[in-house]
């Protein structure tokens, strides 16, 4: 990752992890106020992230079974990270990367089964492509995106509505 972002003179800042979490939510929260303290430092408006569709649509299955309940839609739709590869499926940008000689770097830990989400992942979405509908994750990611924006038109919806009962009540 330092080797490709120094060949494209992108600026990089990693946070590696000392020890994988069971709970996959707690990990990407970390993850998210990290990159959040690293945006504020360096002053940038937003945050690229490597989210492809696959992951968007695994993370909304895995908010479906989950006991953590709400928000179904799993990432917000509109905060300061920038999804760029969320339109691309993980198969994609692998070919992406391949066709132009930079090497793919798994997750070691995403291949283990220790959590529900894994689980899902790497036995469930197979069965379903394999047996039920080859594109089950783009209609996933399609439906996340859905509830996304809905979550997000009720949170404006609601914001207006309280701001309207504050001036009222100022008024009183």
């Amino acid at each position: 990752v330092r080797e490709a972002a120094k060949t494209f003179n992108i600026p990089l800042d990693l946070f590696i992890e000392d020890q994988p979490a069971s709970d996959l939510r707690r990990r990407k929260d970390e993850r998210r106020r990290y990159f959040v303290h690293v945006r504020t430092r360096l002053g940038a408006t937003a945050i690229a992230t490597g989210e492809t569709l696959d992951d968007a649509a695994e993370e909304f299955l895995a908010t479906l079974v989950s006991d953590h309940g709400p928000p179904l839609s799993g990432s917000p739709a509109e905060d300061v990270f920038a999804r760029p590869l969320l339109p691309f499926s993980r198969e994609e940008c692998r070919a992406f990367l391949k066709d132009r000689g930079i090497s793919f770097r798994p997750d070691p830990d995403a291949l283990s089964l220790d959590t529900k989400e894994k689980k899902l992942r790497l036995l469930i979405v197979p069965l379903l492509r394999r047996h039920v509908e080859s594109a089950v994750l783009q209609n996933v990611a399609a439906a996340a995106s859905l509830t996304a924006d809905s979550e997000l038109f009720l949170a404006r919806l609601v914001s207006a509505a309280r701001s309207e009962v504050d001036w009222h009540a100022r008024d009183g």
